[in-house]
Formats: structure tokens, C-alpha cells, sequence
């Protein structure tokens, strides 16, 4: 079985900085809108995540772990644990 192939993550990290980029100097019509609006969400819950991390060591990892999590699908339950009204987080059940 072949070794799955991941995406080079600086590419990517590239990516999102000049959607970034492009999406805060305004220059990029409706679309950007929604693009800077979906990463500023991911990142309110990646800040969320930092501060809500009970061992500040796993901070970064929890922060980074929201981030993604949000902008794939911020409605997920996993990020339940940081809204408004604070619910315990659930673990997954595989």
C-alpha cells in the first residue's frame, strides 16, 4: 500500500496569507468578504482554544487544531466547547 501524499504546508500557508492579504485590503469584491470573515471566525476559535487549554504546553496545539477545525466546518460539535455558552466539550466517539 502506497504512503499517502500530503500537500506541501507552506504552499498552503502561503495560500491563505494572500487570501488574507487580498481579503483585508478590500480589493477583493463579495467573495473575499466571505473568505476574510471565514478565517477571522477560525481564528476567534483558535484563540478560544489557546486560552480555554487547561496545560499550556498542548495551548499552540489546541489553538491550531480549532483553527482548521473551524474553517473546515465551524459548526462542527468538537468546537461546541468554546461558543458563547460554553458547553463541556464532548470527545468524539469513533
Amino acid at each position: 500500500m502506497d504512503k499517502p501524499t500530503y500537500p506541501d504546508v507552506h504552499a498552503l500557508g502561503k495560500q491563505l496569507l494572500d487570501v488574507w492579504e487580498e481579503a483585508f485590503s478590500g480589493s477583493g469584491g463579495h467573495d473575499m468578504e466571505l473568505h476574510f470573515d471565514a478565517m477571522g471566525r477560525a481564528a476567534a476559535f483558535g484563540a478560544a482554544a489557546y486560552d480555554a487549554c487547561p496545560m499550556q504546553d498542548a495551548a499552540p496545539i489546541a489553538m491550531m487544531q480549532a483553527f482548521l477545525q473551524a474553517l473546515t466546518d465551524p459548526s462542527d460539535p468538537r468546537l461546541d466547547y468554546l461558543r458563547a455558552k460554553n458547553q463541556p466539550r464532548k470527545e468524539p466517539t469513533p
